[in-house]
């Protein structure tokens, strides 16, 4: 029999060595990504948002020892201004900052233009030719700024629990709950909007069986052990960007949390390691 002390180590050994630093992307060099952080640059993997644009602050995560790139450190302002010309990139100022960027063919870039930009793909979109914002009546405590779409917030971490996160990728059999995990990043993008819409990316490995189960949680990280997925809808197709009730956005706004999946049917996605765009969230909605 297994002493208290081996229970312990042995429960020791199942929790993640995590750690969070921030750095600037500087650019790719092969599949490796080159980050400053602070006086030196080191190249590290990049898993959760490939590949950023160069300039960005992104947050990287140290994992049993080695540094990745996760994402972007804050959620950046879709919206700039066309600093100079040039084709097939130019230079968009946003708060401040200084990006290139690629463009949509159909756009012809031209100094002062405020354009529209996805920075999941780091494409300008185009010039923003009308963007009215209601006067604040008092009605709206928050303000008004219109209608927004393919708002893009991309998962933190994912993985899966069976007496302790043992994989990256996301089950929902075998006794397995699986999640997603997004930090601050949800509430922070969702912060003063109206959710009308919400979906998530998903990229199956394997299925078979019954719908899986999938809810929210309420963990923004799987540092706390077992999460408790609640409020549980079925999820079909389980493949591509996949419609989540808007509630789950609500909840993910006031509350954090995340995604998770419960044992039913077999189903495993690839997980953030693998796939970057595992577990990203889509929102339309009112800001």
């Amino acid at each position: 029999m297994a002493s208290d002390t081996d229970l312990i180590l042995n429960r020791l050994a199942t929790i993640p060595d995590v750690g969070h630093k921030l750095g600037i992307f500087v650019r790719m060099d092969g599949a490796l990504a080159v980050v400053n952080v602070g006086d030196r640059s080191v190249a590290i993997p990049c898993s959760g948002y490939y590949p950023p644009v160069v300039g960005m602050a992104v947050q990287l995560e140290r994992r049993l020892g080695a540094l990745i790139v996760t994402g972007p450190s804050a959620q950046l302002n879709p919206i700039g201004k066309i600093k100079a010309g040039g084709a097939p990139k130019c230079t968009v100022t946003v708060d401040g900052i200084d990006y290139v960027l690629g463009l949509r063919s159909s756009y012809t870039p031209v100094v002062g233009d405020d354009v529209e930009i996805n920075w999941t793909t780091g494409i300008i979109q185009g010039k923003i030719t009308a963007t009215p914002v209601a006067p604040d009546t008092g009605q709206n405590p928050g303000g008004g700024g219109g209608p927004f779409s393919d708002l893009v917030v991309m998962a933190e971490g994912s993985g899966s629990y069976n007496g302790g996160w043992w994989t990256n990728d996301v089950y929902n059999g075998d006794n397995n709950v699986g999640a997603w995990f997004y930090g601050t990043r949800v509430a922070d993008a969702l912060r003063g909007t109206q959710p009308t819409s919400m979906e998530i990316f998903l990229n199956p490995r394997q299925a078979s069986g019954n719908a899986p189960m999938i809810g929210w949680h309420g963990s923004s990280t799987f540092l706390g052990g077992a999460v408790s997925v609640a409020f549980e809808v079925p999820v079909e197709p389980r493949s591509g960007w996949v419609a989540l009730p808007v509630d789950f956005a609500i909840r993910l706004r006031d509350f954090g949390g995340g995604i998770g999946v419960t044992p039913s049917g077999y189903t495993i996605w690839r997980g953030t390691q693998s796939d970057g765009l595992s577990g990203a969230l889509r929102f339309a909605g009112t800001r």
